[in-house]
């Protein structure tokens, strides 16, 4: 069984969705309503789109977003059917570390990549991935995983903004090293540049990369775990607790724990694992590189792993470096991402189709950028962690931007279009019949046979500003 731990619940735990709000007796004036959805139409435009350049291509309506990620959700339930057959005795969702099922535990679906990730990381994300401006959807199933609620909260847990609890490691070290020598410039062994060469390159054109299924990750934990409670996992994973199915215990540094198959691809598990890093030692990858005593902090790894961790933290330094153009942020580059459009979720480039697979000697650097200055540009604030995916068809929306204003995020035609159409219907309904029928006794149109009050509204519709 688990043993959870009294720690704080993590900001993009699992919190119910609330009901929509039913209209009852509320008192409002439906003119200032229509007039109010009239005005909108005419509204002055917000700050963000005034800052985007005259030519750049119209940006989609967003869509509105749910509130909280709901285990019931159709992204859940995605993401359930892809692990289900890392652990088929299972059967049902299951926390990915500790192999209990939610019957066992109550598990919560946490984001690889934070949700509360910055627009300048995600601008800078977006370039160096050789992806459109404005594409990359962390709400994709590929970027969330379930875990248990004390294993998540150790996963988010910081103390004085630095994380002390525990990150994934990748256990292929040659697709991490290929990466590297892609996005730095050069191979591991030798030193690191004094400047990163902006490499444009789809993560997911690696050898074998986009055909994988599966990947092979570590749990690696910082020293602040030392005195915290065991990782417990049963020896045969099975949907409920079974008293004659042996509990194993692992102790930190967990070194022994099994590694884990995950869906995640490693491209977002780099991006967690290296901003952990920096936010621990400070400093960029050069500094982690020479200053870090790898054998001390992280004394459950083995030099190999020691490496990998390394070329983690370099790869991430060079997407951190990168410097978009401002040719990319106006969707002026036919040949990237930016023309097709881009999903996580969607098939990529083939190793076949570079040329060769991918490895050291068949690296193409992809799409540079020229330097330029105005990085702060374009997207205004970061995403809510709170997001999610679970009111959208996940298989074809994943290239919905993702962070924008709140201004912008509720700025929907089809939803003020059908607003106000209902709000003329409310007023035809409540007026219609007392204007057309002069001393009557202000019968409704459908007026209700139960007892309830005339002139009250009981539409099932949401009001103005419900979700």
């Amino acid at each position: 069984m688990q043993g959870h731990l009294a720690t704080p619940t993590p900001a993009d735990a699992v919190i119910q969705p609330a009901g929509i709000t039913a209209l009852e007796d509320h008192e409002f004036d439906e003119r200032s309503i229509i007039s109010q959805v009239g005005s909108a139409e005419h509204a002055e435009p917000s700050a963000a789109a005034k800052k985007r350049p005259a030519d750049a291509p119209p940006r989609r309506a967003r869509k509105r977003r749910r509130a909280a990620l709901s285990p019931a959700s159709a992204l859940c339930r995605k993401i359930d059917e892809a692990l289900r057959k890392f652990a088929p005795n299972i059967g049902r969702p299951y926390c990915v570390v500790t192999c209990a099922s939610d019957v066992m535990t109550i598990l919560e679906y946490a984001h690889v990549v934070s949700g509360e990730t910055s627009s300048k990381v995600l601008e800078k994300l977006e370039w160096a991935w050789n992806m459109g401006y404005g594409t990359l959807d962390l709400h994709t199933p590929k970027n969330i995983h379930p875990l248990s609620v004390d294993v998540h909260c150790y996963y988010n847990r910081t103390t004085d903004s630095k994380h002390d609890g525990w990150f994934w490691l990748p256990a292929d070290q040659n697709t991490v090293l290929k990466m590297y020598q892609c996005y730095v410039g050069r191979s591991y062994s030798r030193p690191v540049p004094a400047e990163y060469p902006n490499v444009r390159r789809n993560p997911r054109e690696f050898q074998f990369y986009d055909k994988k299924k599966s990947f092979e990750y570590r749990v690696v934990p910082f020293r602040a775990m030392e005195a915290s409670w065991t990782i417990r996992r049963p020896a045969i994973p099975t949907a409920a607790f079974d008293s004659t199915n042996r509990v194993i215990q692992y102790y930190y540094p967990f070194k022994n724990l099994p590694s884990v198959s995950l869906h995640v691809p490693p491209h977002f598990v780099i991006c967690d694992t290296a901003r952990k890093l920096r936010g621990v030692y400070g400093g960029d990858y050069r500094n982690i590189r020479e200053s870090v005593d790898l054998k001390s902090e992280f004394p459950g790894l083995e030099p190999a792993e020691e490496i990998t961790l390394l070329a983690v933290a370099g790869i991430y330094d060079a997407w951190m470096n990168a410097v978009p153009s401002d040719e990319w942020r106006s969707g002026a580059l036919p040949d990237s991402d930016a023309a097709r459009g881009h999903s996580s979720n969607s098939g990529g480039v083939s190793p076949s189709d570079l040329g060769g697979d991918g490895g050291a000697g068949d690296i193409d650097p992809g799409v540079s950028g020229q330097p330029q200055q105005g990085v702060d540009g374009g997207r205004e604030s970061s995403l809510a962690p709170g997001d999610s995916a679970s009111c959208r068809d996940v298989a074809d929306e994943s290239c919905e931007e993702g962070a924008a204003d709140e201004e912008e995020e509720w700025e929907d035609p089809e939803y003020g279009a059908w607003l106000q159409q209902w709000v003329e219907d409310v007023w035809e309904a409540t007026h219609g019949a007392m204007t057309s029928s002069p001393g009557s006794q202000g019968s409704l149109v459908g007026a209700p046979t139960d007892g309830k009050a005339a002139g009250s509204i009981d539409s099932g519709k949401p009001m103005a500003g419900s979700v």
